[in-house]
């Protein structure tokens, strides 16, 4: 059974109505509506035009992905009988104490001479820095002249004849970490 409703007419016969979402459609003043809806009292013509417009995307992206899986081959389909899971540990590095040398790393050497060039005898003041060292520490300077090797952090070594000369200092600390530098000296004749 079928309920009528009146629609007061305004000036016309037709009225402009606005859905839900306001999308506009003309109906006519008098509807033929069937018994009370089951979406509520809030339900209009437009209905159908707004529930599609959510759910074609949802449907061409249905059809897309249907698309696709028909695309496989029937091997790349397979499906999964048996998933193992394979628990993951991470480890945290050790917090690096500030003047301690890690287990991989070498040691920092920085290496300064004063003056680097200059005329025979040239007296040369050597100047190191070692960084990331666990005490104490033991020094062997090669200054590249024949000369006996240094044992000393911060050496004075003179060069008597002219020629270039590359000084190597080599360290190693109490754990058995090493690590070198050199520097490049000039003596020449003015």
């Amino acid at each position: 059974m079928r309920h009528t409703r009146r629609v007061p007419r305004p000036h016309s016969t037709r009225r402009q109505h606005l859905g839900r979402f306001g999308v506009g459609c003309n109906v006519p003043a008098s509807l033929s509506l069937p018994a009370p809806s089951p979406f509520g009292k809030h339900w209009r013509p437009t209905y159908r035009r707004t529930m599609m417009s959510r759910i074609l995307p949802s449907m061409m992206i249905a059809i897309a992905m249907a698309t696709v899986l028909a695309a496989c081959t029937r091997e790349q389909a397979k499906p999964v009988t048996q998933a193992t899971a394979t628990p993951a540990s991470v480890a945290a590095p050790a917090p690096q104490v500030s003047g301690a040398a890690s287990d991989t790393d070498e040691l920092y050497v920085d290496l300064d001479a004063d003056p680097d060039e200059g005329a025979p005898p040239l007296t040369v003041k050597f100047t190191s820095t070692i960084e990331d060292a666990t005490p104490p520490l033991s020094y062997k300077w090669d200054f590249g002249d024949g000369s006996a090797p240094g044992t000393e952090a911060n050496p004075t070594h003179a060069y008597q004849k002219a020629g270039e000369y590359t000084a190597t200092l080599s360290v190693k600390d109490s754990k058995g970490i090493s690590g070198s530098e050199d520097v490049d000296i000039l003596v020449e004749e003015e």
